[in-house]
């Protein structure tokens, strides 16, 4: 295996940059190619988006990002300039046994020609590469500047997903890169307790608060928040305290539902999502009323505790969420009320807890009967009640899906692939009411009016013909 040192990845071009078949666009098919290799990698990117970047700051980035190898990555036309191409400079002789490994790699691994390591000279200018991001590479002092196409725009498009995910892993081989957990979940004894924490990159689970059916106590598993169309509901803990009251104790600010915002109340700490992590205050994405702080940057502070005086010196099951030293944020549950199993733990115990987990900022959530976290469908912890207690609301972690997840469904079936298929159902016109994710008759006659109109089978199972047609474009 040849040693590159520490790569960095150009997505070429930019948005609707450069038609091919259908709706394929280079720039958006590299965007995704991108996508993937730093979620799956966390490597460097030159774009996270759509918009353009010139050359020379594509090339600066990967530099100033302390990479030595930059890897341009796309896609090639017309329909049949086939295979394989793989670009390297003028100035860099050596770097043609590199060029023909990666290649030779991406070829066997995709089944796609490869037609060669190559070089291009500007016309006129011996001695000149021709491709702008070479040549700021090179000049940069980058040790390894190179361009892969990876087949016709023509080719890439038959099964883009498949095409990516092949190319994430061959790379993955090429350069040696350690694959990176997105979501961790770890379940620990202390203090005669059972601890269960889920530890999620922002990068990949974005972060939302949920009432559910407004003014309605439901299960955690009936709470699905509002999910994008190519997303999926994936990490879910129960979140406020609550009483008689239709909504629950404290904040629940909230742009992406359409409630009446509830201002903080000094009686409550609040919890924000600031850029992408959960941090003690207010502003972000929302904010949600909790009951007291347990840490806040690094430091154990009881913030708002005087009313929870009792609660925090007795052992309970806890509910808790925060952010941690590694730029992750993480919600933890710890079983209690379990005879001889689980006890439950006091406030100073929760706050060593943090320490332990390296928490940053750190807040309780309603505890008790209510303390539950999900993911997926799974329940992982030991509600004390001894099954789901209806809540008021929840903090839950969407991630996008892929293809090759999505279930097999039929009448019958609930979860949360069911209620990705409604919403996908209902935003193509096949009214099945609210996605709640229960497959019931109006989810069939959903389902099957859809089947008839794409023609397809028309059975009212939702099987890998029926996710191909209506996931189409969001995956």
């Amino acid at each position: 295996m040849y040693k590159f040192g520490n790569p960095g990845f150009d997505l070429g071009h930019h948005a609707r940059c450069n038609a091919g078949p259908g709706t394929y666009r280079e720039g958006d098919a590299m965007l995704l190619f991108g996508d993937s290799l730093r979620k799956k990698y966390k490597v460097f990117t030159t774009r996270m988006d759509g918009n353009a970047i010139d050359l020379y700051s594509r090339a600066k980035k990967i530099k100033d990002a302390g990479c030595n190898t930059m890897i341009s990555l796309h896609t090639n036309a017309p329909e049949d300039a086939v295979g394989i191409i793989v670009i390297y400079s003028l100035q860099r002789p050596g770097d043609k046994a590199l060029a023909e490994y990666i290649g030779q790699e991406l070829a066997k691994t995709t089944g796609l020609e490869f037609r060669g390591a190559k070089t291009r000279q500007y016309p006129n200018k011996p001695g000149v590469d021709y491709y702008g991001i070479i040549r700021y590479a090179v000049s940069l002092g980058m040790e390894h500047a190179i361009i892969v196409e990876h087949g016709s725009h023509w080719e890439f498009a038959v099964d883009i997903e498949s095409k990516i995910q092949q190319c994430v892993e061959c790379y993955g081989r090429i350069f040696d890169l350690k694959e990176v957990e997105t979501l961790k979940y770890c379940k620990l004894r202390r203090y005669g307790s059972y601890v269960h924490t889920v530890e999620m990159d922002p990068d990949v689970y974005r972060l939302d608060i949920t009432e559910g059916m407004p003014g309605k106590l439901e299960k955690l598993s009936s709470m699905y928040g509002e999910p994008r169309l190519d997303e999926i509901t994936w990490v879910r803990m129960n979140a406020q305290y609550f009483g008689s009251s239709s909504r629950g104790y404290g904040a629940f600010i909230d742009s992406t539902d359409n409630l009446q915002d509830k201002e903080p109340s000094s009686s409550y700490e609040n919890l924000s999502c600031i850029n992408g992590r959960l941090i003690i205050g207010i502003g972000g994405d929302f904010t949600i009323g909790t009951s007291y702080g347990i840490i806040r940057s690094g430091v154990t502070n009881y913030s708002h505790s005087e009313p929870f005086k009792a609660i925090m010196a007795a052992k309970h099951p806890r509910s808790m969420a925060g952010s941690l030293s590694s730029g992750n944020n993480a919600f933890v549950v710890v079983d209690g009320r379990w005879k001889n199993l689980s006890l439950g733990v006091t406030a100073e115990q929760q706050a060593a807890l943090g320490h332990e987990l390296s928490f940053v900022d750190l807040v309780n959530f309603d505890g008790g009967g209510s303390s539950q976290i999900m993911v997926g469908d799974k329940i992982l912890n030991h509600p004390s009640d001894g099954g789901e207690r209806a809540i008021i609301s929840a903090i839950v972690a969407y991630r996008k899906y892929t293809q090759a997840e999505l279930l097999v469904l039929k009448k019958g079936n609930n979860g949360v692939y069911v209620n990705l298929l409604q919403r996908l159902l209902n935003d193509a016109g096949f009214n099945c009411g609210t996605a709640d994710g229960i497959f019931g008759n109006n989810t069939l006659a959903a389902v099957k009016a859809y089947q008839t109109k794409y023609k397809l089978t028309v059975d009212g199972i939702v099987g890998k013909q029926t996710w191909a047609n209506i996931a189409t474009g969001l995956i």
